[in-house]
């Protein structure tokens, strides 16, 4: 089958290589990206996923992890310490893993902690561990880099295994009559580019998507920051193998150590700050930084993610927020269950709408499932300011929240309380954020061993 992706950037080359690496000699895949839009990184975080990709963990794609960290200036994520989120002054970690009955319902490694050390219970992880200790563990860490890079050095990869690549922009696309499929892309110059199927990764312009008349589903009740400020800072500091997620006076700042710099961003609601006030808040608490650039977005997802012969990937799909590093993330989920459940040699075994149906659903209970997971981080009580207010005023919450909020008054979350699809946030991710806001408390603990008749 011939598949156009258009749109590089790390999602664009990530579906690339994936189709070629899984299904070898079967496609004919082309990139159309233009390289007139790189632009400087200012830092990115990743998951576990990401790592598991690295790996070859879905199917081997040949990577080596060393040279992957010195070309994309990359460091490693052991979790992400959370600063300010509950009240300034405040600060927790939550590393990626979970502890080794993080699994079970409940989960009692973590409950016997709780009552034993509630302030240290990430040390009952490998990671946490590892963070305390400043060692580095054998497996579960993840990464930082700068994401340009990233998509520079996934473009060489599938390039050298046979996927072909076109420097231009798209200007134009052209459906059928009905709408329902595309037909053909045209770039600046009037060239046509014809395909048996396209993945669109163009970002927020969403080129594709917008010409099939895929509409967007927005978030902005439950996550209502819109705006980013991006920008660097010199590695003027002891460097930790997490991400910093530092609450601020309408949203938060993200810091990322990569080999180079800091990379920092200014997430927030032009609802309760403008972006004159925002940028004076940004050059008083971090010194003047070097400012990047600022940009605009509506989270939320597209309300379908595959119509006919299209397939919408990476920011042209879904922007939550960057809270949680979950971009490249739900790419890659996002991709591995085209890529190994719906991907046929052919474009009539391929665009089935019984696939296009349960692809959909799937895809949009991850991202709902995240989305609810993202509004929790928020619901620590802080009242200082009145973007803080609305956040904990119960607005922004889904049923979903509320009922996790509920199991918190007298026990702990388990997955039969959250019942994850694989890529959606786990029980475990979930306690170390409520521990860190206070939502679980040593009695929680003690009333779910005693529930089962452990012994504490």
């Amino acid at each position: 089958m011939k598949i156009i992706v258009v749109g590089g950037g790390t999602a664009g080359w990530i579906a690339a290589l994936s189709i070629v690496k899984a299904q070898p000699g079967v496609h004919d895949v082309t990139v159309i990206e233009s390289k007139k839009i790189g632009i400087i990184g200012a830092g990115e975080g990743s998951t576990g996923i990401f790592t598991d990709f690295l790996m070859g963990t879905f199917f081997p794609i040949g990577i080596d992890i060393g040279d992957f960290i010195e070309k994309t200036n990359a460091t490693l994520k052991y979790g992400i310490q959370h600063v300010n989120w509950s009240e300034i002054g405040s600060s927790y970690f939550a590393p990626l893993d979970g502890t080794s009955t993080s699994h079970l319902s409940p989960d009692v490694q973590l409950c016997k902690s709780i009552i034993k050390n509630k302030q240290k219970t990430y040390l009952e992880t490998q990671l946490g561990h590892a963070f305390e200790n400043k060692y580095v563990p054998k497996s579960g860490f993840s990464f930082h880099f700068d994401a340009f890079k990233v998509g520079e050095y996934f473009s060489q990869i599938a390039i050298s295994c046979g996927v072909k690549h076109i420097d231009t922009e798209i200007f134009g696309v052209k459906t059928d009559s009905s709408g329902s499929e595309i037909l053909s892309v045209i770039d600046k110059d009037n060239n046509v580019y014809t395909a048996d199927f396209f993945i669109e990764c163009t970002g927020f312009a969403r080129s594709l998507s917008g010409a099939l008349g895929m509409k967007w589903h927005s978030y902005t009740n439950n996550l209502p920051v819109n705006s980013a400020i991006a920008f660097q800072k010199p590695l003027d500091e002891t460097v930790i193998p997490a991400t910093s997620a530092i609450a601020m006076d309408a949203g938060w700042t993200w810091k990322i150590p990569t080999a180079e710099r800091f990379g920092m961003g200014y997430v927030y609601s032009d609802q309760f700050i403008n972006d004159d006030q925002a940028l004076q808040e940004v050059a008083e608490k971090f010194n003047n930084p070097n400012i990047i650039r600022k940009f605009k977005f509506t989270s939320g997802r597209s309300e379908v993610f595959w119509k006919g012969n299209c397939l919408s990937l990476g920011l042209a799909s879904v922007f939550l927020e960057p809270l949680e590093a979950t971009s490249i993330h739900t790419t890659i989920i996002q991709t591995m269950m085209f890529v190994m459940e719906h991907l046929q040699p052919t474009k009539q075994r391929t665009v089935n709408e019984y696939r296009i149906q349960q692809y959909n659903n799937s895809v949009i209970e991850l991202q709902d499932s995240i989305r609810d997971f993202l509004v929790v981080h928020y619901l620590g009580g802080r009242n200082d300011t009145e973007f803080w207010r609305y956040m904990n005023s119960g607005s922004p919450n889904t049923d979903r929240v509320n009922y996790v909020l509920d199991v918190c008054k007298d026990s702990v979350v388990s997955n039969l309380t959250i019942q994850p699809m694989y890529g959606s946030p786990a029980a475990s991710l979930y306690n170390w954020i409520l521990l860190g806001l206070d939502k679980i408390s040593e009695v929680n603990a003690k009333n779910v061993l005693s529930k089962y008749n452990l012994l504490y």
